[in-house]
């Protein structure tokens, strides 16, 4: 018997501490937000040119932290965007629910972003692999609402989520 370990017994090894704690090595690309098609609106009428944000990591007041990806772009003539999807590479997969912070946020006449629909930062799950439907309606009130036919999906803000096909 060798007193040396062979690289499926080392592997096995480093692997078994990090299965203990529900992750898994296996470096890959991981979706932290969704790809959302959409449109801004002012008491239903398209609202052009508005500055929208797609952000992966919020802080506790619903901004992106700094380490966060974001996508921007702007809504054309009729209100219309499409954004995202945002991947990150990691190192492990979660054999669990993690926490997924993602946001929509946006700017009229380049004012401050505020936000058009924020996940629930405490909340555990995941993103979805299909596009996201939102209806943003800036003289709405902000309420919290899931994302229709996935409603253990929760957040917060002016648009209306849904998914493509969801009823």
């Amino acid at each position: 018997m060798s007193a040396k370990l062979s690289r499926i017994q080392l592997s096995l090894l480093c692997a078994a501490p990090l299965s203990l704690s529900a992750c898994v090595p296996w470096p890959h690309h991981e979706l932290s937000a969704p790809e959302i098609i959409g449109s801004i609106e002012n008491f239903g009428a398209p609202v052009a040119h508005v500055h929208i944000q797609l952000s992966d990591m919020l802080d506790a007041s619903g901004h992106a932290e700094a380490k966060a990806k974001t996508l921007d772009v702007v809504a054309d003539a009729r209100g219309h965007f499409q954004i995202g999807p945002i991947r990150r590479f990691v190192w492990t997969s979660h054999v669990r629910d993690r926490p997924v912070p993602w946001g929509l946020s946006f700017s009229t006449d380049g004012g401050p972003l505020r936000a058009g629909w924020l996940s629930d930062p405490a909340e555990r799950g995941f993103v979805l692999d299909e596009p996201v439907i939102a209806i943003c309606d800036l003289k709405s009130s902000a309420v919290s609402s899931g994302i229709g036919g996935y409603q253990q999906l929760q957040g917060h803000g002016v648009c209306s989520m849904a998914v493509v096909g969801s009823k």
